[in-house]
């Protein structure tokens, strides 16, 4: 290598900055794409290219002063952005786990270490407990990790940060010490300043950098890049003033970033430039030069190197094993969160090197310690990536599948306005919706399409919002309007909704349908099909504050839906707060089943409950109920979910043009815990997805049907089934044909169902036709491309009926599910059939 770098006129270790500073971008955009490739964690990929390159390796680079210098400040990065993004409020409520934990990681490698060093080294006890101090410090190394994963602020996570600062700060106190009793210098000078002068350091910190840091980054015209290198001095400087006082920047970095914690909005251009720099520069290099100090040849030395590295290693891995497992046993972490601990304090870097470096260089270790110490790190850092990564990843998906409980739901709302008099009305709905002292915002929403005039469409929904929020700013509601530019409304709404993280919509309807509206409109339909947010629209015929009762409608198996209980505790919420009386009708069987969240309020608010055996006469008969001044509301479902059946789609449109002076509100659940998507329960067992067994057949699909007529299709699929007489299939035939005229249920955007109740079948029959060329029918939005007859016996149990009608929609909905309907040339073609 060297005899062909010197053909091209190059030394080795590269000596140009340039070229230096090149290679070693090149390295770290290289790394992480070859560790991807051998399904390594990105960091691994990091630390083996310093190994590889650095050096003890093939020498290209050498670990100088601007490597060190920029590794330091990676270092310092990762604490800073831990203190960053650490939960002050869940620190707060659990302080004592991270106490608890810092002190057992401390406590357990210490031991280990002492023993280590005593009975296999033959040390002192003070040299054995310097070794141990190596022991009980950690580097959080793999802090990026789980902060790619989204989980900066798991409890698990938080503790571990926490434990790191306590273990840290014990390790590098036992160091001072046992240096100082080493030089003898252990005076009670040296105690009075190691102690007094680490305690004005933090008080003042705490103090003083919050007051700067709101000074600063709450002016109203302070300049963005000006505050980014503000954040930075501040970073460095009290990190400098951290070694002047005794303790090791690391520490200074941290209290920086809790500091600003409340002061950096996460969602922030400032809180985005903080993570590209320190992503993509300042950490990588620490990484690197992490890998640079391995020395793979010193362990060919000699026998007795070997087996001090070695102990070292086992001591390091299972010592921190240990401490993770009793930690997350005391304080009831499950296997995955005690193992992700385990996986972000096994790490040994910094403070490890440091204590290393001070006991060789005071003649308390030899070439041997200093050797294992390297190999300790190198192993500790392959190791602990791994291990972050994969209990990272399944504690993202246990979270993900987890339900979330009404309290730990970010408690914001989206106000989707587009006209002046409804931005009241939604207003005054969001006020009620709200949780007393919550400081999570409302989100008032305009929305304008891309076009020719974007920037006026803009500006006009400045206008229109500004009302709003100072209606909002008046009743000490925080709020942040939003105006978004976006291809189309209903897309706009959605986007919105995930980017800001709002679990509940509000929106408003003027209570109009068309023939081309499937439930609401265009805009609401495709709000209601994209977003599994809980979703309210409400159509406003009178103040809310004139509302005297409210008439709750649930249909069949709504308590089956995941978001249920939220949905209920909202309308409640509702009721309590406008001090009106509810009124609910379910069927006898919810009623007993959801008993506590009917129970009557302790606040004394009214509430009955009105059993119903059928779900057709009690919407048929709630006109008798209706009284003046009261409020409807309906729990729906969507399409292809428990509750859904096609008459949730008309019942809006019919209760909106029978009630017309009454407020009417459809609520549709969103899914919040483990029921969503296709692991949701159906009444009496399986599953709700795709993934149960198909309700289409083989048998009974016909693809690529050219005929122009919606009776010639019917005729055409129900002759696939073999029917005992001809009278049969021509009375099939008629009622179907009548049914497509009057009764076809658009399922999604060009997908008719055709179904009825029928005594010539003795079980459910299914059959699904697609077509070359499109059909228009009456009542459906889109030319219809793909047909669907569901024939059920008309003694079968709702619960059945809704069982296979869920299982159609949600085929249905399979993204390229019609579209490969209409490719296919024979049904074999298709997954699913």
């Amino acid at each position: 290598m060297q005899s062909y770098m010197a053909s091209l006129g190059m030394t080795l270790p590269v000596e140009d900055p340039v070229l230096i500073f090149g290679f070693i971008m090149a390295l770290i955009l290289l790394a992480p794409i070859a560790a991807r490739k051998v399904r390594l964690p990105e960091i691994v990929g990091l630390i083996a290219a310093g190994i590889i390159f650095g050096p003890y390796g093939l020498g290209i680079l050498e670990r100088g002063e601007s490597v060190e210098l920029l590794g330091m400040v990676g270092l310092m990065y990762i604490m800073f952005q831990a203190g960053l993004e650490i939960d002050l409020e869940q620190v707060k409520r659990n302080v004592s786990h991270s106490v608890i934990f810092g002190l057992i990681t401390f406590g357990i490698p210490l031991f280990m270490g002492t023993v280590l060093g005593m009975s296999a080294y033959a040390m002192s006890f003070a040299v054995a407990v310097l070794l141990a101090s190596m022991f009980s410090s950690h580097t959080l190394v793999t802090f990026p990790v789980v902060t790619k994963l989204g989980l900066a602020k798991a409890p698990a996570v938080t503790t571990a940060i926490g434990g790191t600062i306590i273990t840290d700060t014990l390790a590098l106190l036992v160091l001072a010490i046992v240096a100082a009793t080493a030089q003898g210098d252990l005076s009670g000078a040296f105690w009075f300043r190691l102690f007094l002068i680490m305690t004005v350091y933090v008080v003042a910190v705490l103090i003083i950098a919050p007051r700067l840091g709101r000074w600063f980054l709450r002016k109203p015209k302070s300049d963005e890049n000006l505050e980014f290198v503000f954040v930075l001095a501040m970073v460095f400087i009290t990190g400098y003033l951290a070694h002047v006082a005794g303790l090791e920047p690391i520490i200074g970095a941290f209290l920086v970033g809790l500091c600003l914690n409340a002061l950096i909005p996460e969602r922030s251009l400032l809180m985005t430039r903080i993570h590209f720099t320190g992503d993509a520069i300042f950490i990588p290099f620490f990484l690197l030069s992490v890998g640079m100090l391995v020395d793979v040849r010193l362990l060919f030395s000699d026998l007795f190197t070997w087996a001090v590295a070695i102990g070292m290693i086992v001591v390091a891995l299972l010592s921190k094993l240990f401490a993770a497992a009793v930690a997350g046993k005391l304080l009831g972490y499950g296997r995955t969160e005690s193992t992700l601990i385990y996986g972000l304090s096994v790490n040994q870097a910094a403070a490890t090197l440091a204590a290393v470096l001070v006991g060789f260089n005071i003649g308390l270790f030899d070439d041997a310690v200093v050797t294992g110490t390297i190999m300790m790190i190198a192993v500790t850092c392959f190791a602990g990536p791994i291990i972050t990564e994969r209990s990272g990843r399944k504690l993202a998906e246990e979270e993900a599948s987890r339900p979330h409980s009404l309290e730990t739901l970010p408690q914001r709302i989206l106000l989707p306005i587009s006209r002046r008099e409804d931005a009241r009305h939604l207003l005054d709905l969001a006020m009620l919706l709200r949780q007393k002292g919550t400081n999570e915002p409302v989100y008032p929403l305009s929305i304008t399409e891309e076009g020719t005039d974007v920037e006026s469409g803009v500006a006009a929904g400045e206008r229109l919002l500004a009302h709003t929020v100072v209606r909002a700013l008046t009743a000490g509601i925080p709020v942040t309007p939003l105006t978004n530019v976006d291809l189309n409304v209903g897309a706009g709404i959605v986007r919105s909704a995930r980017e800001n993280r709002v679990p509940l919509i509000l929106a408003a309807w003027d209570g109009a349908s068309t023939s081309r509206s499937r439930v609401f409109g265009r805009v609401l339909d495709e709000v209601l099909e994209r977003t599994n947010r809980t979703f309210m629209v409400t159509r406003i015929a009178s103040t809310i504050s004139s509302a005297r009762r409210m008439q709750l409608l649930l249909p069949p198996f709504a308590d089956h839906e995941p978001g249920f209980d939220l949905a209920i505790s909202l309308v409640r919420r509702i009721a309590g707060a406008a001090s009106i009386s509810l009124i609910v009708h379910a069927p006898h069987d919810m009623l007993k089943r959801c008993e506590s969240l009917f129970a009557p309020d302790k606040d004394g608010s009214g509430l009955e409950t009105e059993a119903y055996s059928s779900w057709k006469a009690c919407v048929d008969g709630i006109g008798s109920r209706v009284e003046d001044g009261d409020w409807i509301v309906l729990v729906s479902a969507r399409a292809g979910e428990v509750a859904w059946q096609p008459s949730l789609n008309r019942i809006p449109s019919a209760f909106a043009s029978r009630f017309v002076a009454h407020n009417l509100s459809v609520v549709f659940p969103g899914d919040t815990g483990p029921g969503s998507g296709e692991g949701a329960k159906l009444p009496g067992g399986g599953a709700a997805g795709v993934a149960a067994v198909s309700p289409f057949s083989r048998e009974r699909t016909l693809l690529g049907l050219k005929d122009r007529s919606i009776d010639r299709v019917v005729s055409r699929l129900v002759e696939t089934v073999g029917w005992e007489s001809r009278s049969t299939r021509r009375y099939l035939v008629e009622l179907l044909n009548r049914y497509s005229r009057s009764e076809a249920v658009e399922l999604t955007e060009s997908v008719v169902l055709l179904h009825a109740h029928v005594a010539a079948v003795s079980e459910t029959v299914v059959m699904l036709g697609a077509l070359k060329e499109p059909l228009s029918l009456a009542g459906i939005t889109a030319p219809v491309r793909v047909v669907i007859i569901l024939l059920n016996p008309v003694d079968l149990p709702p619960e059945e009926h809704l069982r296979v009608l869920a299982r159609i929609a949600r085929a249905i909905r399979t993204p390229g599910f019609t579209e490969r309907l209409q490719e296919a040339e024979k049904a074999e073609d298709v997954p699913g059939l």
